[in-house]
């Protein structure tokens, strides 16, 4: 059964219930959508594209696009920049979020889909990047990333926390 799913006002049809890391792009007049599925979404990239931001999204003749844990999850908005069209993907090979892959998407149009690697984000004994975002003008850019650690009280704060909102 396909479920019908609105994000604003686009709507698109899926087999699933669950979508994640859902980011928009518009290049030359037409409109993508490029997200995960349900438990498959760090492993797998889908792409789905529209004509108008109007009507409904259809499945991409190439989608899915991506099929591996070092790239297929959405990592931060695409980025057009000096003619070239960037695609962040979140690195999940080595844990959740360990770094960021950039890819180069050489050919983007309602029928064909290509991308290659061309480099990747790191941060230096932490995890992450695991997300960029970026001012349009590129003057300023957020990174995020985080420290693996043990602490004997985790479980407590987790309790707390839950009965707190209770």
């Amino acid at each position: 059964m396909k479920k019908i799913i609105t994000l604003l006002f686009m709507t698109f049809s899926l087999s699933y219930a669950e979508i994640s890391g859902v980011t928009y792009f518009e290049y030359e007049d037409n409109f993508y959508l490029f997200f995960g599925e349900n438990d498959l979404a760090v492993n797998v990239l889908n792409l789905y594209v529209a004509e108008d931001v109007n009507a409904e999204f259809k499945r991409h003749s190439q989608s899915p696009i991506c099929i591996t844990p070092t790239a297929a999850r959405m990592g931060g908005r695409i980025l057009l920049h000096k003619g070239k069209i960037f695609r962040f993907g979140q690195n999940n090979n080595r844990g959740y979020g360990a770094s960021l892959t950039v890819l180069e998407i050489i050919k983007l149009s309602p029928v064909c889909y290509e991308e290659k690697v061309c480099g990747s984000l790191q941060i230096d004994d932490f995890k992450g990047p695991h997300t960029v975002d970026y001012h349009s003008d590129l003057k300023a850019v957020v990174l995020d990333y985080y420290e693996d650690g043990f602490s004997l009280l985790a479980g407590y704060r987790r309790l707390r926390s839950v009965l707190s909102k209770r």
